[in-house]
């Protein structure tokens, strides 16, 4: 086959989902969106044997600049006999409505957060309608994304759930432990709390930031690590004052260096507003680490509060301070070996790619 992802460059999700129909013999290509909006980012590396067009793009809806941007995927699309385009983020809908209409077999996906914290806007509903009417297929990582979806217009046929998937051979509790505690000198016998999500408010940052004097008051050999594709000068001032146990790494290469760190770390932290499949607590998890997630809905019916994982009130920022204390203490313990069976059973990459492959298929198919 010969598909295209279009979505932000700074996309994880494409470095995954182009893995494995990269290492095939499909012809994979991306349309990279570059945003041109002030937001300070860090430039991922992409796969081999991905072919990268980049555009610029702006959330403030530039027509001109979008007309631009179509006719010049279009004519990649024809050149290269791209056979199915599949857009990530509804904040593209409006290439979802061009390319449709210009006869492109579009798979449009809904992120959890684009139809979870959707605005009500009756122009925004009917310019989302209009992009799920064009598309052959919609797609999304969760149930709860999936209602969203449907709510705001999504067909209810087809409409597939697929989540993004990790890759267990990178990801497991087998990697040797060490290499980051050494690498930036932390103590073997040290506590380590690893934040991995971006410096965005989404991710309530600044609850995780107001643990930190506590904590190491009254644990003083514990080190927090953050690390971020979108720098926020704002965070990072913060963050750099409060202790000398405060590691901040910046962008990192998802494969190469997030395994180390989540086998050395004791503890992630991700407490989003609003979440619908965290590629990054399934990773962590993955890699035996104990992981602390916010009350939403994505847990319900895969993971165990106080088994797998341990679920904290956001709204309650003193149950977060008490949850670490807690571990810290050993007074509260996950069943790691339990959580990377569930990973590896329900949420490999492959699998996950197999299933878009098969709609894929259908579509071509004419089904």
């Amino acid at each position: 086959m010969r598909i295209a992802f279009l979505t932000n460059e700074n996309s994880m999700h494409i470095n995954i989902k182009a893995k494995y129909f990269t290492q095939k013999e499909d012809s994979v290509y991306f349309f990279a969106m570059r945003c041109i909006d002030n937001h300070e980012t860090t430039k991922i590396k992409y796969r081999e044997n991905l072919k990268v067009y980049t555009f610029a793009f702006s959330y403030n809806h530039d027509w001109k600049l979008i007309v631009h941007n179509v006719l010049k995927i279009y004519q990649s699309i024809k050149k290269n006999k791209i056979q199915i385009v599949h857009i990530i983020e509804m904040t593209f809908c409006e290439y979802a409505i061009a390319l449709g209409l210009l006869g492109v077999k579009i798979v449009l996906e809904n992120n959890g957060s684009d139809v979870l914290l959707a605005p009500n806007n009756a122009a925004l509903r009917k310019k989302y309608q209009y992009a799920y009417r064009l598309a052959k297929a919609v797609v999304q990582d969760s149930f709860s994304a999936q209602q969203a979806g449907i709510a705001l217009g999504a067909p209810k046929n087809p409409n597939e759930i697929i989540e993004l998937g990790i890759d267990t051979n990178i990801f497991n509790p087998y990697i040797e432990q060490g290499r980051f505690r050494k690498q930036y000198k932390i103590p073997m016998d040290a506590t380590v709390l690893f934040s991995p999500r971006a410096f965005c408010s989404l991710y309530n940052i600044p609850l995780i930031i107001k643990t930190i004097k506590p904590i190491i008051d009254e644990f003083p050999n514990t080190y927090y690590v953050f690390c971020t594709y979108v720098k926020n000068r704002k965070y990072q001032s913060k963050i750099e004052k409060l202790s000398d146990n405060v590691i901040f790494l910046g962008y990192l290469d998802n494969e190469r260096d997030m395994p180390q760190i989540y086998r050395d770390s004791d503890m992630v932290l991700s407490i989003p507003d609003s979440d619908s499949s965290p590629r990054t607590v399934y990773e962590a998890m993955a890699c035996g680490s104990t992981v602390i997630v916010s009350d939403l809905p994505w847990i319900q019916g895969k993971f165990v509060d106080g088994k797998e994982l341990f679920v904290t009130d956001i709204t309650n920022p003193d149950q977060l301070l008490t949850m670490i204390r807690e571990i810290i203490q050993k007074r509260k313990y996950i069943d790691r070996e339990a959580g990377y069976d569930k990973i590896k059973d329900i949420l490999d990459y492959r699998n996950s790619a197999k299933k878009l492959r098969k709609l894929y298929q259908s579509i071509l198919q004419g089904n």
